[in-house]
């Protein structure tokens, strides 16, 4: 025993020694580290002279740090540090200055070596960075009444002002602060714009923003909130170029040293100064480093104690004649315990006067002196406190001693969960295997390296084979593909390898072993590669897909099969469409040709009634009575036709205004009751009070009340009696119009025909009432067209009511009036009476049809108009600059030039600038009317029009003389 303890002691004092020299190695480097040691032995070496140019691009536009000045030359504190650089070690350093983006771009192209930038984490992964020279702070600034923004946090939804490719691009982009970027080209534009109110804040440098606040005198700027995100300014150079990084360390090295950095830091930011990389990393050691002795210290005091504990407590169980030397190796420990802690408490009151002289050496003052005897009196003071810990030391001994008992208690529940967790993965292996088998998947295993290639069963009998027949390497493999699909097999296992294409999916056809081709599904990956990543293995599945190949080509015929039929259906809707151009065509075409003479008709009537011609007896005025009513007839015929034609064709356009609906029902009667007196039909009118006014299309509703009262009259025997009842629903928002009558009634069975166009109930050649089988038909599309409805209620023998919905929508007006147009006074006179002083006007006639202008030029003189007529467009061009007529009738159906041809001709000249211009014309199909405006027509009469409302027409527009539409 005792020779063991012999054989162990002067082991224990060689570890003690080691462990007293390794202390006193890192003691003498911390105190020549903190006496500037370092910056004294590189200060001290000769600049290295060479012939190497480095290119620097730098931003033209980013005070104080680079800009250009008046000079066009760079300028700015990371400029001056290049050429202090450049000075001292000797080199050539060209600097040029772009925009940022371009600076930006010339370096990621190679074109510059060195560009002043920002680091991060993302930019590190694409250049080298030189150590940092300068820490800057980043400040969110606002307008000074901005009071809503106090953070980071409140510029979600703002417009927020950054430099394109800047740091502060790249943290918004990052950080995702849910903000509006405005990118702008340089710092000062962000201020600038932020001054003039056009956004609500700028990210900038905080002591960049300031200078350029004071540059350019903005009073109105102010920083919000507190400084974030403090960034290093270092020297970006191309990834591998370690010469470069190398030259420009050492320089920076060099200017720390010499003092030349801080004198260039004060000349462009002043005596308060940031702290420099190099100043924090020294400050950083001074407070870490104390800690480090102070804790190997106790821990080595701790271990060295708890030995000799241990060798104690073996000899006093053991041998009694070594407690003599441990007492003696006890001695010796107190001595040299309180001379480390003697040591390190002088280090700590050291550390302690570094702190706290930091803002001296921020402003340039010498550090101050440390006084021994105070020194060493806070030492003592320090061991004291030691000493006090030291109980809790051996404490915790006891205490470690327990947590080694609890850890090795939470060794064997570790060997127990690992050991339930082997169970675990063996069971989920099992589940992965019949989950494979559920979803009828094949395994392989691909070595890229060998080509050697392993199946599972499911393979081999997808295809047919025996666990034997199945190849073993990708040679054998390769001949089972369909030579059709070998090439698109090795184009896309190559992009995977090369790393194009994330994971390997593909379709082809393998041979089973009876000969047929089946197709499957092949999806890998690369599941191993090497140090250098080339791939070493592949791993996937195949899916048996045969029969989706097939029912997909059967789709596949279906889907052309009915593309042909589309296609077919195709071809007959484009004839369909076809045939409905030349219907419309042919409407308008007819519409025109039928209203032309119709309007010479009932203008010639209408000339005739009024005696222009002369005295007429009683049988030729019942003569000319059943002209107009004929004619009218056919005129209503007519507009019923186009008007289906229009709502078929989807063109018919409502004109939705306020309405009182009293006025439009009262004109409805109006119109019918000259053949209700003939009939000797009564009409009866019912009006709900509460229902005055409603949104709609007044020319419509007329239309289909005057409709449905008609065809009240027409099937009520004579000394019947009809109606129109108006009710309104407010609850529901509707207007329920009903016209009702004592007629024959409707058979239930023939209720379905009411609403068919050129359908007669009575379709016999004795039929008792005429029509077309039109009315019915058009008020049942301009009830739908006004999101309306329209129901029967009919008895045969005894009436029918006809109950027509409306949506009722209706909106305060002040007071609903009548608008009417008094009729001219005018004295009648036979045309050869009237006098050319007389004429109130010249009014220029451009009409081809010979009947037309005649009726139109033999009632106007009656009205005191003088009239000259044109047969053409281009005639009438010429009458116009003859005679300046004060207004002008113009047709758009003429020859060798047209109407709307003519009136862009007048247009044209000033001298007709402002002439009221008529478009009266008998086109009458969607779009005439506004073409014939847009083309400078004033107003628009459709053929055939009443020569009194012409003459009340031609009288308004030269009494207002309205603006051209």
């Amino acid at each position: 025993m005792n020779n063991k303890f012999v054989a162990h002691s002067p082991k224990i004092q060689r570890r003690r020694n080691v462990y007293v020299i390794t202390i006193g190695i890192l003691v003498l480097g911390l105190v020549l580290y903190l006496n500037g040691t370092p910056q004294i032995l590189t200060a001290g070496r000769p600049p290295q002279p060479g012939d190497k140019t480095i290119t620097v691009i730098a931003d033209y536009n980013y005070p104080p740090y680079e800009f250009m000045n008046e000079n066009g030359k760079a300028a700015g504190y990371n400029v001056d540090l290049l050429k202090a650089i450049a000075e001292e070690l000797n080199v050539n350093i060209q600097i040029n200055v772009a925009p940022w983006t371009q600076a930006r771009a010339a370096f990621e192209n190679g074109e510059t070596d060195v560009l002043n930038m920002f680091y991060s984490e993302e930019r590190d992964k694409e250049f080298d960075f030189s150590s940092p020279y300068i820490v800057v702070y980043h400040a969110i600034f606002v307008r000074t009444e901005e009071t809503a923004i106090e953070g980071l946090k409140d510029l979600k939804g703002k417009q927020v002002i950054v430099q394109e490719g800047d740091i502060m691009h790249d943290y918004a982009l990052e950080n995702d602060l849910d903000a509006e970027l405005i990118t702008v080209e340089s710092p000062e534009d962000a201020l600038r714009l932020l001054s003039l109110g056009k956004y609500d804040c700028a990210l900038l440098i905080y002591q960049q923003g300031l200078y350029l606040k004071d540059r350019l005198q903005l009073i109105n700027i102010t920083t919000a909130g507190e400084l974030f995100y403090a960034t290093q300014y270092a020297f970006a150079v191309h990834e591998g170029d370690t010469t470069t990084l190398e030259l420009l360390n050492k320089g920076l090295s060099i200017l720390k040293a010499n003092g030349r950095y801080n004198e260039i830091y004060d000349q462009w930011f002043g005596v308060a100064r940031s702290l420099s990389i190099i100043t924090f990393r020294r400050y950083l050691l001074l407070a870490i480093m104390p800690i480090v002795f102070l804790l190997i210290g106790f821990g080595y005091w701790t271990w060295s104690l708890t030995r000799r504990i241990q060798q104690l407590t073996y000899d006093f169980d053991h041998q009694d004649q070594n407690r003599q030397r441990t007492v003696v190796a006890m001695k010796w420990q107190l001595i040299w315990v309180p001379t480390t802690m003697l040591f390190v408490g002088l280090m700590v009151v050291i550390w302690l006067n570094e702190i706290l002289d930091i803002p001296n050496l921020l402003l340039g003052a010498p550090p101050s002196p440390i006084n021994l005897r105070e020194a060493i009196f806070e030492s003592l003071t320090i061991i004291i406190i030691a000493g006090v810990s030291l109980s809790r030391l051996i404490q915790g001994i006891n205490e470690r001693k327990d947590a080694e008992e609890e850890l090795s208690n939470y060794r064997d529940h570790l060997e127990e969960l690992v050991e339930q967790r082997t169970v675990a993965l063996r069971e989920s292996q099992k589940r992965l295997e019949l989950a494979l088998q559920g979803a009828d998947l094949a395994l392989w295993d691909w070595n890229v390296q060998t080509g050697e290639l392993q199946f599972n069963q499911r393979w081999a009998s997808m295809l047919g084979y025996a666990s034997d027949e199945v190849p073993k390497d990708i040679n054998k493999w390769q001949q089972l593909v369909h030579p059709e699909d070998i090439a698109d097999i090795i184009d896309l296992l190559s992009a995977h390898l090369k790393g194009n294409n994330p994971l390997y999916d593909n379709e082809y056809r393998l041979r089973t072993k009876d000969g047929r081709w089946k197709w499957i599904l092949d999806r890998g990956k690369i599941i191993e590669r090497d140090g250098s990543g080339i791939p070493l293995r592949m791993a996937g599945t195949n899916l048996d897909i045969n029969d989706r190949k097939q029912a997909n080509e059967a789709l596949q015929k279906s889907r052309s099969h009915l593309e042909e039929l589309l296609q077919s259906h195709a071809d007959a809707n484009a004839e369909l469409a076809r045939a409905n151009r030349l219907k419309d065509e042919f409407l308008a075409n007819m519409s025109h040709e039928l209203r032309t003479p119709l309007s010479a008709i009932l203008a010639k009537t209408e000339i005739m009634q009024e005696g222009i011609y002369g005295p007429l007896n009683k049988q030729q005025v019942n003569a000319l009575s059943t002209i107009n009513e004929s004619g009218q007839h056919l005129l209503s015929l007519i507009t019923d036709i186009l008007d289906l034609a229009k709502i078929n064709a989807g063109k018919m356009d409502l004109n939705y205004e306020q309405l009182v609906i009293q006025e439009v029902c009262d004109v409805s009667l109006r119109m019918v009751k000259q053949l209700a007196r003939k009939k000797r039909i009564k009409i009866t009118s019912t009006f709900d009070a509460r229902v005055v006014t409603m949104y709609g299309d007044a020319l419509r509703l007329k239309q289909i009340l005057v409709n449905l009262l008609n065809n009240a009259v027409k099937f009520t025997p004579e000394g019947g009696e009809i109606g129109l009842e108006i009710i309104g629903d407010i609850e529901q928002e509707t207007v329920y119009f009903t016209v009702w009558d004592t007629g024959i009634g409707i058979a239930p069975e023939k209720r379905e025909l009411l609403f068919r166009p050129f359908v007669q109930i009575d379709g016999s050649l004795t039929r008792k009432h005429e029509g077309t089988g039109l009315g019915l038909a058009l008020v049942y599309q301009l009830v739908n067209q006004q999101n309306g409805s329209i129901t029967v209620e009919s008895t045969v023998g005894v009436g029918s009511r006809f109950i027509v919905a409306l949506p009722w929508q209706t909106s305060p007006i002040e007071s609903p009036t009548a608008i009417t147009v008094p009729e001219l006074e005018t004295e009648r006179m036979p045309m050869s009476d009237i006098k050319p002083e007389k004429v109130k006007a010249t009014i220029l006639l451009a009409e081809d049809n010979e009947w037309v202008s005649e009726a139109i030029a033999d009632y106007l003189p009656t009205q005191g108009y003088g009239v000259v007529i044109a047969r053409n467009g281009q005639e009438a061009l010429e009458m116009a600059a003859q005679y300046d007529p004060n207004l002008i009738l113009m047709d758009i159906q003429m020859p060798e030039m047209n109407g709307m041809e003519a009136i862009q001709h007048l247009r044209a000249q000033a001298k007709f600038s402002h002439t009221p211009i008529i478009a009266l014309t008998a086109l009458v199909m969607p779009g005439d009317a506004e073409q014939c405006l847009a083309a400078g027509a004033n107003s628009y009469l459709s053929k055939p029009v009443s020569l009194k409302d012409l003459v009340l027409h031609i009288d308004e527009m030269l009494n207002h003389k309205p603006a051209i539409n």
